[in-house]
């Protein structure tokens, strides 16, 4: 089950950035418009590359630490 909540206006412009850099990477074919499989292969591809991270600090003894916004920013490619 999918839960769905609204955001007041000051928290939809402050994510608005974001979104759109998400919606641009995930838009593989560029054509502008972000399909279930293009969607899909995006949120693959993230799991992935954290899931990886993630394995890569715990194989060198470190506590994992939650990732923040800069780090997803950083594995997603979408920093500025």
């Amino acid at each position: 089950m999918i839960n769905t909540f609204n955001l007041d206006k000051a928290s939809a412009s402050a994510l608005a950035p974001l979104v759109e850099q998400i919606a641009k990477r995930a838009d593989a074919n560029k054509d502008g418009n972000v399909s279930t499989s293009e969607f899909a292969q995006f949120l693959t591809d993230l799991l992935t590359r954290t899931t990886a991270a993630t394995s890569r600090t715990v194989e060198r003894d470190v506590p994992a630490k939650p990732l923040g916004p800069d780090a997803v920013a950083r594995n997603l490619d979408i920093t500025k």
